[in-house]
């Protein structure tokens, strides 16, 4: 069929054909829209309460192996009304592994069912009982795991590691079926760790939060691998202070994270050791100094063989010394030596006399913060060691003795007590924050080079706007009055659909920089689902970003106020696709949920999707735009559609506007 739309935006559409089904897509101009043939599903639901369950949710992902529907989508879902304890909905034809879920129950599920075009599917009886529960997958790259009746899947408390104990509750086991999918049911709510065991393999561990007659989803599976040990030979076998070197290993999992699964010293001869580890994953290794410093870490993950993996590092050890001097005046503080790329943090003090003297495990480049509370300084530079004549590293830094100084007060003209003063310089490569404690209102920050900043002042309940602030190449600078205003505080309090509490969940603050850079600061709401945050007073309204394991992403804006608001978050996932150009060097793609954008690396870091398929979307309205860089002008080109329940939503924007 065809038929005409106005304009070339996206539509909403939904078709009622009798003997078909279709889900509700978003198209634009010269865009398609698939239907399918029909069937109904019926059945009968035994409740422990008669009456209490008014729908029910079908939903139906097409079962592995079976011949897929062309264009259909990865997975859909449909409202079933139930009266008299009997449900029955339209649903495309087709193999199905389905899920039937009411609110506050446990979903039940029903796998590999082939729904012949036009007939009627009896199920029988469903069994609904109250409670929450958990889902997942486990999987393996070993052909006899996971392995149905040996695999097993449990909960334990966070901080409680090993096997089950006598006196846990039989409800928080199960097993395996035959693809590796497990259903805890009837979880009690709270913060759990999900094990999965098998005899002849390691076990796989991973955090879940359940709510209160939700079902929670794994976003990843467990992971089932042989056995390994790790041996480490450390060199030099001890720290430069003679004690026992820190080792910390790492797991490297999605999106750039990694998770500490072991924290112990070496011996006194360098060794170290950890057994019971899966083989297969990625790892990292860092060694840390008795005092703390980060000396030395793996720059990329490694794989992790069974079953013994042995490693050396050679952990270097440099002996440094030099000079500090602010101007021509000897500077008395502590100096952080880092390497952004290797993540690396030692710490060397410097004396009365300016001199310094430690241990590095190598020369060459470095980027070193220097601070000293007398004269006040506090600055980042980049340096280059050298090895003297002695054998020795040689170190030289000279600070010019340029200074920012002025004053912060409230709105009465009244000096700060107590201040937390930012500097950032307001254009470079590196967008260096320098942070100073400023004590009765008045500040001189010295050894700044000539140049515009950007200065912001946070006290007690207040905030400033962002003041600049030249240094004159010939050292001058004005006297700066900065004016914290007492901030705003967003409250929000975060509920299913049920209206029950959202506790522990990770809530994203998004604060935009220069566009299109944001600033994210996560939270985690308490027990009652609550959560707070300081935001700059006047902003007409607050982005926020909810990404939480087993839920939708839902970016939301509120208004702040003294009120505290209540944010509901939807059960239902869906899918974004979008298409692109090859970006150009002066624009950026930005995905917008109403005033609140976000970059496609954060989209993909919060859904961990690819580059262009985020799964795991709150339904709604989105726009996908093409950016100029720095303007928040219109946008040069966008498409937009509206995400249905368990639906996707492509989005494609002209390669050639």
């Amino acid at each position: 069929m065809r038929f005409d739309l106005p304009g070339a935006a996206g539509w909403a559409i939904s078709i009622d054909a009798p003997g078909y089904w279709s889900w509700p897509e978003t198209v634009s101009s010269g865009g398609s829209f698939g239907i399918w043939p029909a069937a109904i599903l019926g059945g009968e639901l035994r409740l422990q309460v008669a009456g209490e369950v008014g729908e029910i949710t079908a939903r139906f992902v097409p079962s592995p192996g079976s011949k897929g529907l062309e264009g259909f989508p990865a997975e859909g879902g449909v409202s079933c009304p139930v009266q008299e304890n009997r449900f029955r909905c339209v649903v495309p034809a087709g193999t199905f592994d389905l899920r039937f879920r009411a609110k506050g129950h446990v979903s039940v599920y029903r796998w590999g069912q082939t729904i012949a075009p036009g007939a009627i599917m009896r199920l029988g009886t469903l069994e609904l009982r109250r409670g929450a529960s958990l889902v997942g997958k486990v999987v393996s790259n070993e052909r006899d795991a996971p392995k149905p009746g040996s695999c097993k899947v449990r909960l334990e408390p966070p901080g409680v590691s090993g096997t089950k104990r006598q006196g846990d509750p039989d409800h928080n086991g199960s097993g395996v079926d035959a693809r590796g999918f497990f259903h805890l049911e009837v979880v009690p709510p709270g913060n759990w760790v999900i094990v999965a065991e098998q005899e002849g393999f390691a076990q796989a561990r991973r955090p879940a939060n359940v709510l209160e007659g939700m079902e929670a989803n794994l976003k990843e599976p467990l992971v089932l691998s042989r056995p390994a040990r790790i041996a480490l030979t450390l060199l030099p076998p001890q720290d430069p202070g003679g004690k026992p070197w820190m080792v910390e290993l790492l797991e490297s999992r999605e999106a750039a994270r990694a998770e500490t699964v072991a924290s112990a010293p070496a011996s006194l001869g360098g060794a170290w050791s950890r057994d019971g580890l899966a083989s297969g994953r990625r790892m990292m290794i860092r060694v840390r100094t008795s005092e703390g410093h980060a000396w030395w870490a793996d720059a990329t993950a490694f794989e992790l063989a069974g079953p013994i993996h042995r490693r050396v590092l050679d952990l270097g050890l440099e002996e440094v010394r030099g000079t500090v001097r602010l101007g021509d005046q000897p500077l008395a503080g502590r100096l952080t030596f880092g390497a952004p790329d290797e993540n690396l943090s030692i710490e060397i003090r410097s004396a009365v006399d300016g001199s310094l003297e430690g241990h590095l495990p190598r020369l060459g480049k470095w980027h070193v913060d220097v601070a000293s509370e007398q004269p006040s300084v506090h600055r980042q530079i980049d340096v280059e060691i050298r090895r003297g004549g002695d054998g020795r590293g040689r170190l030289e830094i000279v600070l010019e003795d340029r200074a920012l100084t002025g004053e912060i007060v409230d709105e009465n003209d009244k000096h700060l007590d107590r201040a937390i003063l930012k500097i950032s310089p307001k254009a470079g490569g590196r967008r260096e924050v320098v942070q100073e404690r400023v004590e009765g209102g008045l500040f001189r920050l010295t050894g700044f080079e000539p140049g515009d900043y950007l200065l912001r002042a946070e006290g007690p309940g207040r905030v400033s706007e962002t003041v600049v602030a030249e240094i004159a190449p010939d050292g001058s600078s004005p006297f700066l009055k900065i004016v914290a205003v007492r901030e705003a505080q967003i409250a929000l309090r975060l509920v299913t659909e049920q209206g029950s509490p959202i506790p522990s969940a990770s809530v994203n603050i998004l604060r935009t920089t220069l566009f299109p850079g944001l600033t994210s600061i996560s939270e985690r709401t308490d027990a009652t689902g609550r959560v707070s945050f300081r935001t700059q007073p006047g902003a007409s309204h607050q982005c926020f970003a909810f990404a939480q394991e087993g839920w939708p992403v839902h970016v939301f804006s509120v208004t702040p106020g003294l009120e505290e608001q209540q944010v509901i978050i939807p059960g239902a996932t869906g899918t974004i696709q979008v298409e692109r150009p090859a970006p150009k060097n002066s624009e950026t793609f930005l995905l917008w949920r109403g005033p609140c954008f976000l970059p496609l690396q954060l989209l993909q870091m919060f859904t961990r999707g690819n580059e262009t398929r985020f799964p795991g979307m709150a339904p709604g309205d989105y726009r996908f735009c093409r950016h100029s860089l720095g303007s928040l002008g219109s946008p040069a080109q966008c498409a937009e559609g509206v995400l249905g329940p368990y639906g996707v939503l492509s989005l494609e924007l002209d390669k050639h506007p």
